[in-house]
């Protein structure tokens, strides 16, 4: 699952737009939660990353934010 930066933006601005178009209390945990796996996944995918390509992959980190 691993998301490009456009890709995440993309999905957390459905989500707003979402929880913006339907005005209730209740979409509130939901855009929370989904919000989260958004801030939460290049974590998670950071360690298989840098294990399946290694130094390539570490100089792109120097190169490239985390989130833009």
């Amino acid at each position: 699952m691993v998301y490009s930066p456009a890709q995440a933006a993309c999905l957390a601005i459905i989500l707003i737009g979402w929880g913006i178009l339907t005005a209730s209390l209740w979409v509130l945990p939901v855009l929370a939660i989904g919000l989260a796996v958004l801030l939460i996944a290049p974590l998670a995918e950071e360690p298989w990353l840098q294990e399946k390509y290694g130094a390539p992959y570490q100089e792109y980190k120097l190169n490239v934010r985390r989130y833009l």
